[in-house]
């Protein structure tokens, strides 16, 4: 009977965590949702102000015009000092992706394109970020509780606050190459397999966003000097920032 009960109370301990799994990826998979319809319907874009920087050289490149912002002079009057205000003062990645979401065959406008792709990055970057804190959470064979679920989903719901107000800047692009970053290194065991794919994400993040880059060459020094040696940290480090620079 006492084995019975014991039985039973690991069954419910095991619902619980299955429920609580449940409901976190139910709520995940809203977010992203709900974040992909809030760049389709341009919500909270900063529509007024940085998306004129970033949105539309996105456009005009894609639709054969050339990497330009015609809307506006502000950055690229003295960005570009030949007066064809080509898109030089901030790095490229950003825009060139979101211009890959474009089609001139698409049933909605250029804008509307442009801000879904924004909206579609967020997504990615948000389920990204999920399963980072989800593998945080259960390291070591750790319980994914409701108390883990809650203070999870509290810390992205604040994230995707901010996703939703810089939808059309660089950091969404940034905070997903972030979140991939620190994927590898949860998940890569191999000091060759987590060099190659760190270079990876910072050659990226370093047509993205400088301070991104910045962040994430420290981040990774301090990984390899963290579970390796200085000798073969430094070889790690360097072989990691050298092979950045050919992607």
């Amino acid at each position: 009977m006492r084995r019975f009960i014991i039985l039973r109370r690991l069954w419910f301990i095991n619902m619980l965590r299955n429920k609580a799994e449940v409901i976190f990826v139910g709520i995940a998979i809203s977010l992203a949702i709900i974040t992909v319809v809030f760049g389709y319907t341009g919500y909270s874009l900063n529509g007024y102000t940085d998306s004129m920087f970033f949105i539309p050289p996105a456009v005009s490149f894609a639709v054969g015009n050339g990497f330009t912002n015609p809307i506006t002079d502000l950055r690229s009057a003295w960005g570009d000092p030949t007066g064809q205000e080509r898109y030089l003062y901030f790095l490229p990645l950003f825009p060139l992706l979101i211009g890959v979401f474009i089609s001139e065959s698409a049933p909605l406008s250029y804008p509307q394109q442009a801000f879904l792709g924004a909206g579609v990055i967020s997504a990615v970057a948000a389920l990204l970020a999920f399963l980072v804190f989800y593998k945080i959470a259960t390291l070591r064979g750790k319980t994914f509780d409701f108390f883990s679920a809650t203070l999870i989903v509290a810390i992205l719901l604040v994230m995707l606050r901010a996703f939703w107000g810089f939808m059309a800047r660089p950091e969404i692009l940034e905070s997903l190459l972030l979140a991939t970053g620190f994927l590898m290194a949860l998940y890569l065991r191999r000091p060759w397999q987590l060099v190659t794919s760190f270079a990876i994400v910072l050659g990226l993040m370093a047509a993205t966003h400088p301070f991104g880059t910045i962040f994430f060459a420290f981040l990774t020094g301090l990984y390899f000097s963290f579970f390796y040696g200085w000798s073969r940290s430094i070889t790690y480090i360097a072989a990691t920032y050298l092979l950045a620079f050919t992607v």
